[in-house]
């Protein structure tokens, strides 16, 4: 490894990786700061600084607020003068009067006695030693530097953070937002032994790993096994391409092989979860409930590129995406990825993205924290984003009803309750997963929780994913409600019958008991190939950021929300639902929409199957080991599964399997048909330790001499089919 090198040879060359890591860092800090923005903020901030260098609407004292502390503002601010002060283009560049501005902050803040403290240990550990880093790199680079008595005091406030190897600071994103400022106090003292240190730490983190950080499967975990692609993801991603970025071209920049794992993880998840300039919801945890949380990175983005130029293509176009330069089709292929480590799926088309989140006894549910995320209670139990042109959910965490949550199936409730703290609530149901062979897929979910159990299955076909559920019961004495969606209301909403499609006025709450053929709004269709009670509300939903999360506005926000449910009352007994989602469409091409191809095979608690004839495929969960017959074709399985079968009208048929429990080392699985008459049984090897869940490949053929044995827990014959698209 390049960084592992002797401290007499580093201190060899000490003084020229010096300059260029300190070169490095400030170019990061020059090409990351917008000219206008800067032009347009330093002059207020300037003529607002009172004569002591402080400024007046800043709450010095304030140490009680763990989300949002205000002395925090007060280096924010220092930063913003100290570029104007050194950045060529500025309209404060070299002016005197700025220097001594910058000057006058820094001895502020050394003469509070007692300094400012903050109950979230985050402020001290990593964004006042940042801040100052970059304030003192930065002003390096003006005119004339600071003084240095004065700068040898700001870097002795710098090492008063929590050191790179607490247990706060020693993994993930929190350790490269430590590295940064401990490199920058290396680079600004000169010190070996300190620059050594924050590299060879921050390296440690480019690893797949089964704590936090990396996963086998290329997602993020951070607060335990807890999705978080975005939040700390991005804080992860940003630290590590602005440290490679500092490092690139000396001897501690990072190897090839720790390049190709963070390029990995960048490729095949982060640039994932976004749809044009949005990014899903459910990546971002608890941040989704701060104000404009949720649209997708390129600055951080263009930083990668910098340590990764072998894929600058890639990253190019999704930069167009996220910036609007191109629309958010662009470059987009067809795609289906299931993460198997963090109970999570996401299915792209030029047209759309749809992602499923859920939460297994291996993972845990959305934490709070910090006064976040006060009524995400729901929040993994199977929820959709469902994007088209991607902002349809975009700030909407004020005013959402957060009882009824794209995709779940669960008891209604008004006042939801606060989990503990942070990722410490488990899932209660082991049968979570999905089986993908990188292009369609199908994924499960048994909710088993708030007295409360379905079976709930998404599968993901070109132009529509097939949602079923089964076996929904409940002893609670509380509407159970399966979501359909819930986002801004954009645009008319149109109902079909099947015969008449009628705009449905706006501002109401309507109940459908007769028949409804399909519902249509902003881009998206929902299908239905039965007669089923829907509601539906366009109504305005009001709300403030202060009900979701305490650190924000209290003021009321009032907008028209369209939502899409279904109500299966109070205990129910074996409810079920069959619905499809159709994105992309209009609704002149919803009325024309004729999934003839596809049907619904079974929707039992112990099986659900769907069957596409354009595709020759059967996508099929077993929720417990069974046989099950339809349409000319047997199946067996000795473990609950969910299977993909390729071709099934074939002489040879591909099987893509995964186990959903990620506690079997095999499965055994038969296959018979017309052209396989006499049966095939196919025994499969499943993945174990981190690749536990994955999918696997095998293959029926005729070439195999006939051998299907038998399981008696289920049977359904092509007399039981429950469903068919017409």
């Amino acid at each position: 490894m390049a960084w592992l090198v002797g401290i007499g040879s580093v201190g060899a060359q000490a003084t020229g990786d010096f300059r260029t890591i300190m070169d490095n860092i400030y170019e990061v800090i020059r090409t990351g700061t917008t000219l206008s923005s800067l032009n347009n903020n330093a002059p207020g901030l300037l003529s607002s600084l009172r004569p002591d260098g402080s400024w007046a609407d800043v709450d010095y004292k304030n140490a009680a607020d763990p989300a949002l502390w205000s002395p925090g503002l007060h280096f924010t601010r220092m930063n913003t003068l100290a570029r104007a002060y050194a950045f060529p283009g500025s309209n404060l560049y070299g002016r005197p009067e700025v220097r001594q501005a910058v000057i006058s902050t820094m001895n502020y803040w050394l003469g509070l006695d007692p300094a400012p403290t903050s109950t979230n240990w985050f402020y001290y550990a990593i964004t006042l030693p940042r801040d100052i880093g970059n304030a003192l790199v930065t002003m390096r680079y003006g005119p004339e530097p600071l003084p240095a008595d004065l700068e040898a005091k700001m870097i002795a406030w710098m090492s008063r953070g929590v050191d790179i190897y607490s247990s706060q600071g020693n993994s993930g994103s929190n350790l490269t937002d430590i590295a940064q400022h401990y490199l920058m106090r290396a680079v600004l003292t000169q010190d070996a032994d300190l620059l050594h240190t924050a590299v060879r730490e921050t390296a440690r983190t480019i690893v797949i790993t089964e704590d936090e950080g990396i996963q086998a499967d290329y997602s993020y975990t951070s607060h335990g096994p807890q999705l978080y692609i975005y939040g700390y993801g991005r804080e992860f991603v940003l630290g590590i391409a602005n440290i490679g970025s500092y490092v690139a071209g000396t001897a501690f920049a990072f190897t090839p092989e720790q390049v190709g794992i963070f390029s990995n993880f960048v490729r095949q998840a982060f640039l994932k979860v976004s749809r044009g300039r949005y990014s899903d919801f459910n990546v971002f945890n608890r941040g989704i409930t701060r104000v404009n949380t949720g649209m997708a990175d390129a600055a951080t983005i263009e930083k990668v590129k910098r340590i990764d130029p072998a894929n600058a293509a890639e990253y190019d176009a999704a930069i167009a995406r996220i910036r609007g330069t191109q629309p958010p089709a662009y470059m987009v292929a067809p795609e289906h990825m299931h993460f198997w480590r963090t109970d999570y799926t996401v299915h792209h088309r030029p047209a759309y993205m749809f992602s499923v989140r859920s939460v297994s006894t291996r993972t845990v549910k959305a934490e709070n924290g910090n006064g976040e995320n006060l009524k995400g209670y729901f929040m993994t139990d199977g929820v959709n984003y469902i994007g088209v042109s991607g902002d349809e959910y975009y700030n909407i965490s004020p005013v959402w009803d957060w009882g009824r949550l794209p995709g779940t199936t669960v008891p209604f409730v008004t006042t939801l309750p606060l989990r503990k703290p942070w990722g410490v609530n488990p899932g209660t149901s082991s049968f979570v997963g999905g089986a993908s062979d990188g292009l369609y897929g199908a994924s499960a979910y048994h909710m088993n929780d708030y007295s409360t159990t379905a079976r709930k299955g998404w599968f993901f076909f070109d132009d529509e994913i097939v949602c079923l559920g089964a076996g929904i019961r409940s002893t609670l004495q509380l509407p159970i409600n399966t979501t359909l969606n819930q986002t801004w209301l954009n645009g008319p909403v149109t109902r079909s019958d099947g015969a008449a499609a009628v705009t449905v006025p706006a501002g109401g709450d309507y109940t459908y008991p007769d028949k409804t053929r399909w519902i249509h709004h902003n881009q998206v269709g929902y299908y239905f190939p039965a007669e089923t009670q829907v509601r539906l509300s366009t109504q305005a939903q009001s709300g403030s950021w202060k009900s979701v999360n305490t650190t924000q506005s209290a003021d009321v926000i009032t907008r028209e929300v369209f939502k899409l449910w279904l109500d299966h009352g109070s205990t129910p007994a074996n409810a079920t639902y069959a619905y499809v989602v159709v994105p992309g469409k209009t609704a002149a091409e919803m009325a024309a929409y004729n999934p003839g191809y596809l049907s619904i095979l079974a929707n039992t608690p112990a099986v659900q199957a769907v069957r596409h004839s354009q595709l020759r495929m059967w996508q099929v969960i077993f929720y417990e080991a069974g046989r099950f017959e339809a349409e000319g074709i047997r199946l067996t399985a000795d473990k609950p599964c969910v299977l993909l079968l390729k071709e099934t009208d074939q002489a040879t048929v591909t099987v893509v399997a995964a186990d959903p429990t990620q506690q079997a080392a095999s499965l055994t699985i038969g296959f018979g048909s017309a052209a396989l008459p006499g049966g095939q049984e196919l025994t499969l090897t499943l993945p174990q330790g981190p690749l536990a869940g994955s999918s696997v490949t095998g293959t029926f053929t005729a070439a195999v001499p006939p051998a299907m044995g038998g399981c008696s827990s289920v049977t359904l014959s092509d007399g039981q089919l429950l469903g068919r698209f017409l």
